[in-house]
Parts: C-alpha cells; sequence; structure tokens
C-alpha cells in the first residue's frame, strides 16, 4: 500500500511540475509578445495584454485612450530571459527590465512593465496600477 501511494504522490508531483511548466511559458509569451509590440511600436497590441487596472491606470494618469497614453512610456522592447511563477503572479526578467504579469480569467496579463530594482527587495516602473 505504502508502494501505491508513493507512486501516486510521485504522479501528483511531476503534474504540479507540468502545471508550473505550463504557467511559465504561458506567462513568458505574453511576455515576449507585450515587448515585441513595444518593440515594433503597436501600442494597440500591447494595450490588449495589460491587465484591466494596469490598462484604466494608464489611461486615467495621462489623460488619453491606452494606445495614444503608452506611446508616451518609454518600454523598450527585448528578449525574456527568465520567468518565475507564483501561483497567479508571475515574474519575467527581460534584457531591458523586468516585467510583472498577473492571471486573470482571459489568461496571463501585463500589470507592470518597464521595472528595474530600486532600493531593497522594491521595483521602480514605468507602467504599473
Amino acid at each position: 500500500m505504502i508502494y501505491r501511494l508513493a507512486i501516486v504522490g510521485a504522479i501528483v508531483i511531476a503534474c504540479a511540475g507540468c502545471a508550473a511548466g505550463q504557467r511559465a511559458n504561458e506567462s513568458r509569451a505574453i511576455a515576449t509578445e507585450f515587448l515585441a509590440a513595444m518593440d515594433a511600436g503597436d501600442t494597440r497590441a500591447a494595450c490588449a495584454l495589460l491587465a484591466t487596472d494596469t490598462r484604466d491606470e494608464l489611461e486615467f494618469s495621462e489623460g488619453e485612450p491606452c494606445a495614444t497614453s503608452l506611446a508616451s512610456v518609454e518600454i523598450a522592447g527585448g528578449t525574456v530571459e527568465e520567468v518565475a511563477v507564483w501561483g497567479d503572479r508571475a515574474k519575467a526578467g527581460a534584457s531591458t527590465g523586468t516585467l510583472f504579469l498577473v492571471q486573470l480569467d482571459v489568461g496571463w496579463r501585463v500589470a507592470a512593465a518597464g521595472c528595474v530594482r530600486g532600493e531593497g527587495e522594491a521595483y521602480d516602473c514605468l507602467l504599473a496600477a
């Protein structure tokens, strides 16, 4: 009986690892797509990848629609080099800065971008809610 439980436990752990890997791949894809859109100047596509709160804050602070407002934010494109996922949150380290993502009902979305580490553990971001 113990042997069977060990096998079931190993399968559960392996499946959890697969889910974490899948979430990392999905969040990496969104971060990559967002950076590519910013690099191409396609702010409309980049806005579609923002979390609702982030998009709303950008529009409120700039007083313009997202695509117009995002054009004034200097977020460079770049290559996603590493991704770390914690539940429904992810951090994507890119060659040009850090992005933070959140998993919503519609999938992964960018919650903050253009982030660089400030003092201690805090990040300063060009775009955030």
